[in-house]
Parts: structure tokens; C-alpha cells; sequence
């Protein structure tokens, strides 16, 4: 089974394939290329993604809003990425 991902930028989209190594991760995908204008944000994104120094794969329940109830759809992986600073994280849910 592969493994793929789905992510965004403030606008453009990425989706691909990523595979795991020992302690490395490698990501493969396209992304659209919307202008977004000045305040573009995939620069700072891709900065992040190179800061990555650990990552963690957790399966969590999925659930499904439907009116007002939650519906438990079964098991989800989401990959997290820590950074370098030790604070923050990127989060990307497994794409089925």
C-alpha cells in the first residue's frame, strides 16, 4: 500500500506520495500553482517542510459530522512532522 498525502498552502494544493526511511522522510507530489499574490505563504511552507528533524505516525478515530451527531468511520494514520525549533508541527492526514 502507498503511502499519500494531501496538503495545502494558504492556496495551492499538494498531493503526492511519501516514504519512510529509518529516521528520513521523503515527500513526492505536484502542487497547483495558483498566483496567491504577495502574502503568498508556500515559500515560508517549503522552509518549514526542510526544519523537519522528527515524525510521528499516529492512527486516531475518524469521525463523520452528520446533522448534529459524530459517526465513528474507523481508523485514520495522521503523519506529524516536528521541527526544528521543538515547538511546532505540521500535521498531514493519510489520503485513502
Amino acid at each position: 500500500m502507498e503511502n499519500l498525502f494531501e496538503s495545502s498552502t494558504d492556496c495551492n494544493l499538494i498531493k503526492g506520495k511519501y516514504t519512510l526511511n529509518k529516521n528520513k522522510i521523503k515527500f513526492d507530489g505536484d502542487m497547483t500553482l495558483k498566483g496567491c499574490g504577495e502574502a503568498q505563504q508556500d515559500t515560508e511552507y517549503f522552509e518549514m517542510l526542510s526544519n523537519v528533524i522528527s515524525y510521528e505516525i499516529k492512527e486516531v478515530d475518524d469521525y463523520k459530522v452528520i446533522g448534529t451527531k459524530a459517526e465513528n468511520t474507523g481508523k485514520k494514520k495522521l503523519l506529524k512532522l516536528n521541527l526544528a525549533n521543538n515547538q511546532d508541527y505540521m500535521l498531514f492526514e493519510e489520503v485513502k
